[in-house]
């Protein structure tokens, strides 16, 4: 069975109506996607800004409800579960987004940042949050005299080990990694990506890393997904899709790549 299934998924804005009220023009961000992940899987999903990959990932985390379609976790459905049963199941599913900056509450404390979940999720004593807040900051080498400090006197990567530890202490099962080091320094980014493939070892997690960076994509994951308007256009092993792309999206995306490889742009 796998971790995660999803089957015709959609999300669709209405941008406009008519005076009676029916839609006249309408944004299909998600349109009728199927996938699964697999337990101690990296799929990664890769496609142009806009294409519908972060909107994908909040209805994934119960953000946004969709307009059709299933999403299954460990065999059971959730996406229309009510607000207070999909309380129940965010320990399972965490997030990690692309700017530690933004979202950190500036007015907590690191310490406080990382056992937010914990205080609102779990029934933990306020000492053992303490004990797990220390233990994650030291999985993701943070040393413990900051966790009385505010986002902005850490440094950016240090800011975004906060928050891979703050998803960590929950002990969830999948991570979604939505753009995690392209807010980076190039050599930041590899410090995290080397940390992420040792955390999900450790911990036997499965990923979902969205990327627009097909070359990152391609060294990280297990299988890769394109993804085009709303819609998944080529699946299968990240090897296959990176020497052999089927869609004209994939050949230009990995042109991308030769591009920048040309110019002297680093690999992770």
């Amino acid at each position: 069975m796998s971790l995660l299934r999803t089957t015709k998924l959609a999300k669709h804005f209405v941008l406009e109506k008519d005076f009676l009220g029916r839609p006249t023009e309408v944004e299909r961000a998600v349109d009728g996607v199927d996938l699964t992940l697999e337990d101690n899987e990296i799929l990664g999903l890769v496609g142009e800004s806009g294409c519908g990959k972060t909107t994908l990932a909040r209805l994934l985390l119960g953000i946004l409800r969709p307009t059709r379609g299933e999403i299954h976790l460990e065999g059971d459905r959730i996406d229309h579960l009510p607000a207070k049963r999909f309380r129940r199941l965010r320990p399972k599913i965490q997030a990690v987004f692309q700017d530690p900056s933004e979202s950190l509450n500036p007015r907590f404390t690191i310490g406080d940042s990382i056992g937010e979940g914990l205080r609102h999720l779990t029934s933990l004593s306020r000492g053992d949050i303490i004990r797990r807040v220390h233990e994650g900051m030291d999985r993701v080498g943070l040393p413990p005299a900051i966790a009385d400090r505010y986002p902005h006197q850490l440094s950016g990567g240090q800011r975004q080990r906060v928050g891979i530890a703050r998803a960590l202490v929950l002990k969830p099962r999948l991570v979604i990694l939505d753009e995690p080091t392209s807010a980076l320094d190039v050599s930041i980014q590899a410090q995290i990506i080397n940390l992420l493939l040792d955390l999900k070892e450790e911990d036997r997690l499965t990923y979902l890393f969205i990327s627009h960076d097909l070359n990152l994509v391609q060294y990280i994951s297990d299988r890769i997904g394109v993804m085009v308007d709303g819609r998944i256009v080529e699946m299968g092993p990240a090897r296959e899709v990176g020497e052999a792309p089927r869609h004209p999206e994939t050949r230009a995306l990995l042109e991308a790549v030769s591009r920048e490889r040309v110019a002297g742009a680093s690999p992770p």
